[in-house]
């Protein structure tokens, strides 16, 4: 027990440092509203502690005659260490990973080993840059090892014969409440299910939810874990009325031949942008092309990761299960994407990423979206290697364009940009040339923006660029420092521009936009006749709904022009006036506040989405 009260102290300092690190990202109207999160989070911290520990736990209550022996508690010793060591790990990594997806890291962040060569070629640089984790967790280690030296030394008892046998009795019954209380406490308590990662939002601030988690807790509990079950809130018939996932063309209009290249920023937040936020600009060249864009002023991310966001703009997936579509179970359904679909019109589709073949799964992607090639760092060369993720922003835009000049138009091509991403680098010989922001992503943000503009202006002088559409967007936003865009809303905000050469498509769209929505309006643009499966509609249809959906944390957002409303599964936790409360401090939700409508239309996007998911009908 004693032993078991030194993690118990562990987890509360390892969670008072989260919170150090992480004070901004989080809600507090009071005092006790802290001690709150902090006391709630007992429970969670008792569940990770129980199962982590339950080798160590069963070890020191079996009633073996060798337990009092000096060698047997020495082994209890490394049995206790070697697992705390890694969970306590896993939580100091979140202190710095929080800022990034803002939610406790779950086990689906392993999967991240078996795709391509990136932990292996990033894990250098992480631990250059994040060196100062290693002495939390350093010390962590050492109070815990001190601690239990101290105050439960390694002895050896040796009782007397007379009283082996009551021992052996008394550790028998031991036994059995100890093994009882441990399937009570890994469960969370005695309620009919067991304690999830969703509970934490239930009696606290939502956005605070990941305070009162931790992450040992998180891992635990989504290992494993079947991403989506059967939900039904309607009927089927219903659902579809309120949102239509099931697209198609209306009227005989011709197709539009338009060439199509969709470009991926990443890590890039709408704060970062000028003619965005009308601050300061770290994007002076996507300022000068927005004059002559149509601008989505709402724009939204539908996850906080790439291997999320990527499948959200290129085939319409929303992220609204636990694991990402791409490590999942159903990584083997059958999709429809913007390649699928315009190469049955003739179109000629290929995805670009400069990354190291296998990052994150996105060739496997491309192949299951339909593009007829991936081009990746392998296909570049090994040249211009920035040491990290792949091949230089700048370098591979250009590589970009020589293929495009061998392809047929018409054409459709995903480009996705890296040099933004962590560890941010820029090029050696560009040094001094990108003035430091206030974080460190700034200079890349510079660096990849100028990249950007050097991409338009060789592309401008190609025999394509008059009649190709061009679509602007981030895979996800990146570390925001406003406190406007470190709320459930603002960090899901990206810039996102449609440009047509010479055309009329430009102007500034307040309409609620997100990421899904990019596939339904560049074939409605287009003109596109064939059916097609979405799960966003076409910004310019005026008879659609418009919104943006997310999920973390086992809780489903959903953003329109008013209104943030969350929900758990089964009720509303969280409704808020993103108008007149544009920090989300007041839950509306509690004053009764009506919010039937969005919630109808979040319940019809769950049960499509979980549905289509289970049964394989995520094309038309």
């Amino acid at each position: 027990a004693r032993r078991l009260l030194i993690l118990y102290g562990l987890y509360f300092l390892v969670r008072l440092t989260f919170l150090a690190f992480n004070y901004s990202y989080f809600s507090f109207n009071s005092g006790g509203q802290l001690l709150l999160a902090f006391f709630l989070g007992i429970r969670f911290d008792t569940s990770a502690i129980v199962m982590s520990n339950g080798l160590f736990i069963l070890l020191s209550v079996l009633p073996l005659p060798f337990w009092h022996r000096r060698w047997y508690q020495r082994t209890l010793l490394f049995v206790f260490l070697v697992p705390n060591a890694f969970f306590i790990l896993m939580n100091c990594v979140d202190f710095s990973f929080f800022p990034f997806i803002q939610k406790r890291m779950a086990a689906d962040v392993f999967e991240l080993f078996r795709l391509g060569e990136d932990m292996a070629n990033t894990l250098p640089s992480l631990f250059a840059d994040f060196w100062f984790l290693l002495i939390f967790w350093a010390a962590f280690m050492a109070l815990a090892w001190w601690a239990y030296l101290r105050w439960t030394p390694l002895r050896e008892i040796r009782p007397s014969p007379g009283f082996r046998i009551t021992q052996a009795l008394a550790k028998a019954l031991l036994l059995i409440l100890v093994v009882g209380c441990s399937i009570v406490a890994a469960r969370g308590g005695i309620q009919l299910k067991p304690l999830r990662i969703i509970a934490a939002a239930e009696h606290t601030y939502p956005g605070n939810a990941p305070l009162v988690l931790n992450t040992t807790f998180s891992i635990i509990r989504s290992f494993g874990k079947q991403p989506v079950a059967e939900t039904r809130y309607m009927d089927e018939d219903k659902a579809a009325g309120v949102f239509n996932t099931d697209k198609k063309a209306e009227g005989d209009a011709e197709l539009l031949p338009y060439n199509v290249v969709l470009i991926l920023l990443e890590s890039f937040s709408k704060e970062y942008c000028g003619f965005l936020n009308g601050t300061t600009s770290y994007t002076p060249f996507l300022d000068s092309l927005a004059a002559h864009s149509l601008v989505c002023l709402n724009a939204y991310a539908n996850t906080r990761v790439s291997i999320e966001g990527v499948p959200a703009s290129i085939a319409s997936l929303p992220a609204l299960m636990d694991e990402p579509f791409i490590t999942s179970m159903y990584s083997g359904n059958q999709i429809n994407s913007l390649a699928s679909a315009l190469k049955k019109e003739g179109y000629q589709t290929a995805f670009f990423h400069g990354g190291n073949n296998g990052t994150m799964g996105f060739d496997m992607l491309a192949r299951a979206g339909g593009f007829d090639s991936y081009m990746g760092r392998k296909e570049y060369g090994s040249h211009d290697y920035d040491g990290h993720w792949g091949v230089f922003d700048h370098r591979f835009y250009r590589y970009f364009i020589a293929r495009i000049n061998e392809m047929s138009p018409p054409f459709a091509s995903v480009f996705m940009s890296l040099s933004s991403h962590h560890p941010y680098s820029v090029p050696t010989y560009f040094e001094g040339m990108f003035p430091e922001g206030t974080l460190p992503i700034h200079k890349s943000v510079r660096y990849a923006d100028y990249a950007l503009g050097l991409f338009f202006e060789e592309a401008a002088r190609q025999d394509w660029f008059d009649r190709t559409l061009f679509v602007i967007t981030a895979d996800h936003s990146g570390p925001n420092e406003s406190p406007l865009y470190q709320t459930r809303k603002g960090i899901y905000e990206i810039p996102l521009l449609y440009y047509l050469p010479g055309s009329d498509l430009a102007g500034r769209m307040e309409t609620v936009t997100q990421q899904t929505d990019i596939m339904p309006t560049v074939l409605g643009l287009l003109r596109y006749p064939g059916p097609f499966v979405s799960f966003g509609n076409n910004l310019f249809d005026n008879r659609a709904p418009h919104f943006a959906v997310q999920y973390f944390d086992g809780t489903y957002q959903l953003i329109n022009d008013s209104l943030v409303i969350q929900f758990n599964g089964e009720s509303v936790t969280a409704l808020y006036n993103h108008r007149n409360d544009p920090l989300l401090r007041d839950n509306l939700y509690t004053s009764g506040a009506s919010h039937a409508e969005p919630l109808r239309l979040l319940q019809s996007c769950i049960q499509q989405f979980n549905r289509r998911m289970l049964q394989n009908q995520l094309t038309p």
